[in-house]
């Protein structure tokens, strides 16, 4: 509550007029309506009156308002506290929802279980390294382990293919 609202709201509780105000202390209704209306403030000696004619001390007629600035003060910093929060808990759930991070960890195990999957593995390998990027957090690990994979999977497909066409293998013949 500013000091105007405070003067007007003391009068109106005392049950004078700006008239009467005015009168008792010698100056123009019109002051009494700029203090009220905050464009203007009493000086030091017209608050000394004022808290004789309505019957406070100086300090009940301003203390509201800095009880009022300290309640001001206490909620500001609390929403700003909580806004603080808020924003952290924010980050912290952009975090989890992060793609990249989630897609790492699944590029990895899909990766290292493509090696069950021989020779289709020389179809899943490429996929993977195309979705890998470098900021994942397995970015090396996954091109390594992928060179080993093909290598892999090329060998067990050669393994194949030579078994299947009796390719290398000796027939005694009598």
């Amino acid at each position: 509550m500013s000091l105007g609202q405070r003067l007007k709201q003391v009068r109106v509780e005392k049950g004078f007029s700006q008239a009467d105000v005015a009168d008792f202390l010698n100056i123009s209704r019109q002051s009494i309506s700029r203090w009220e209306t905050d464009k203007a403030y009493p000086d030091i000696d017209n608050l000394v009156e004022l808290s004789k004619y309505y019957e406070i001390s100086i300090d009940e007629l301003l203390t509201e308002t800095k009880v009022l600035q300290q309640e001001i003060n206490k909620k500001t910093k609390q929403m700003n506290k909580n806004i603080q929060e808020i924003e952290n808990k924010q980050r912290k759930l952009n975090q989890l929802l992060s793609s990249d991070s989630d897609e790492s960890w699944i590029l990895l195990l899909f990766t290292v279980f493509s090696i069950a999957i021989a020779p289709f593995g020389l179809i899943a390998i490429p996929l993977v390294l195309w979705r890998n990027k470098k900021d994942n957090q397995f970015y090396k690990l996954i091109i390594f382990l992928s060179v080993l994979i093909i290598i892999y999977n090329i060998y067990i497909l050669q393994l194949g293919i030579t078994s299947s066409l009796d390719i290398g293998t000796t027939v005694n013949v009598q």
